[in-house]
């Protein structure tokens, strides 16, 4: 019984693994296509063929191939002679000359959504054209010659890229050979839903698709580095209550676009939108200290001092006083482990002084009052701690808000040590393994003291 249920075991450990590993090669970018293509369907003795057009067209003008892979560093693996890569990335251009076999390295970045087309200039001339290898072969027609491509599947395989495209390429000359030395009248059948001029060149165009093979691939294993930038006020800062002020924030993203930007205007308003610049209203006079946080392509919110600016509005005569506590920020040690360091910054407004001080309460009995607004506290003990946080305004009167209220999760420790009764927990077998034996291991443990126990009262 035992042997049978290992066996069972192993089987299905098998077929799930090889399911884990399938969905990872699966999930490659689909081929490369042209937004708008022009088609030409013929058969030529027997051979159908249908061939896209996403080079060049009557006014030199490259059409679009959209990736869905995703995002990395742009490749070009290559096998031709003397050909001109040319490639357009979200309407910038690159171009590199290629002799032979090897690999173009472009430095450009994508992700998914982006736009991009490839053509491989050999000086065709008037139109080229491509289509897909079959059977790891671009093949011509009628002993136009082929070309192995299974070298270039095998590299970027080897290399751990991504493949994107694979296309061969044709000099445009192989029919005018074969009309000219083989067939005097072939048996041509064609459907061409391009211009009078595309389907006219037909006839003579793009029969070797041996002469040059071009894969796009991309590299996904480029470190992610994004970050908050810049926030600046331009327009407004200064002028009288109510004011209205425009704020822009810069970001970056080596991998993406930024997401989000959640704007705090330090007088207790928020706002989250997709919008890199925005305007406020301030509908009292004072300093306020305003921020932003930028959510980058990996769905990290990020937070820096250079997107920090202090917004001023000047009072008119008639202005009651107002004063509050605008925010509790925390500036950094969220989620850490036990003993942790957090930073706070608190922030607050008064339109007829200064604020005077400020108080915070870390949630575990301890209160801090200080005249600076920036504040750190290390956390002995794991737990979740409600931090508040108070100004006192020119009148020596102490503002609160639930503004100004936080939430500090501190974590325990990661287990190091393999517990006594020497079967690991789930969480310390996913850390290990990624995840596949942590079904397997309590199963199996599970099945030898069933089998241990059965063979104890077996033998009663």
């Amino acid at each position: 019984m035992h042997k049978i249920l290992t066996f069972l075991f192993a089987c299905f450990l098998l077929i799930f693994s090889s399911q884990l590993v399938l969905a990872s090669t699966t999930s490659l970018g689909s081929d490369a296509h042209c937004d708008k293509p022009w088609f030409y369907k013929f058969d030529f003795d027997g051979q159908a063929v249908s061939i896209e057009h996403c080079g060049r067209t009557d006014s030199g003008s490259m059409d679009y191939t959209i990736t869905s892979v995703g995002a990395g560093e742009l490749l070009v693996y290559y096998e031709a002679s003397n050909a001109t890569i040319r490639l357009k990335v979200n309407g910038k251009s690159y171009t590199q000359s290629v002799s032979g076999k090897g690999v173009w390295r472009s430095g450009v970045k994508v992700a998914v959504g982006d736009k991009i087309s490839l053509l491989a200039d050999m000086k065709d001339t008037p139109f080229s054209g491509w289509t897909s290898p079959k059977d790891q072969m671009c093949n011509g027609f009628f002993g136009a010659g082929s070309l192995n491509v299974s070298g270039l599947y095998s590299a970027i395989n080897n290399d751990g890229n991504k493949l994107l495209s694979a296309q061969c390429w044709g000099d445009g000359y192989a029919h005018e050979k074969i009309l000219k030395e083989n067939r005097s009248k072939p048996n041509v059948t064609i459907s061409c839903s391009g211009s009078a001029k595309d389907c006219r060149d037909t006839l003579i165009e793009d029969m070797d698709f041996n002469d040059g093979a071009f894969f796009l691939a991309v590299d996904e294993r480029i470190p992610h580095a994004s970050s908050c930038d810049d926030l600046r006020i331009t327009r407004g800062n200064n002028s009288r209550v109510p004011a209205k002020l425009t704020f822009v924030a810069k970001a970056s993203d080596n991998l993406g676009s930024i997401k989000a930007y959640r704007f705090t205007f330090g007088d207790g308003a928020t706002v989250e939108t997709t919008h890199s610049e925005i305007d406020h209203t301030y509908e009292s006079s004072g300093s306020f200290d305003a921020f932003v946080e930028v959510k980058d392509s990996k769905d990290n919110w990020l937070k820096s001092d250079k997107c920090q600016v202090v917004a001023k509005v000047a009072p008119t005569s008639i202005e009651s006083h107002k004063s509050a506590c605008s925010y509790l920020q925390i500036v950094s040690g969220q989620n850490s482990q036990a003993p942790a360091l957090v930073k706070f910054k608190v922030a607050g407004y008064d339109n007829k002084g200064d604020i005077k001080a400020y108080r915070i309460d870390y949630g575990d009995g301890n209160k801090v009052e200080s005249t600076t607004n920036n504040f750190e506290y290390n956390y002995a003990k794991p737990g979740t701690y409600k931090v508040k946080a108070e100004v006192k305004d020119s009148t020596d009167t102490w503002r609160s808000d639930s503004k100004c209220e936080q939430t500090v999760y501190v974590s325990t420790e990661p287990i190091k040590e393999q517990p006594s009764t020497g079967t690991p927990t789930w969480m310390s077998i996913v850390g290990l393994t990624g995840g596949a034996l942590a079904f397997a291991y309590p199963f199996i443990e599970g099945t030898k003291n069933m089998n241990k126990s059965l063979r104890k009262k077996g033998k009663r």
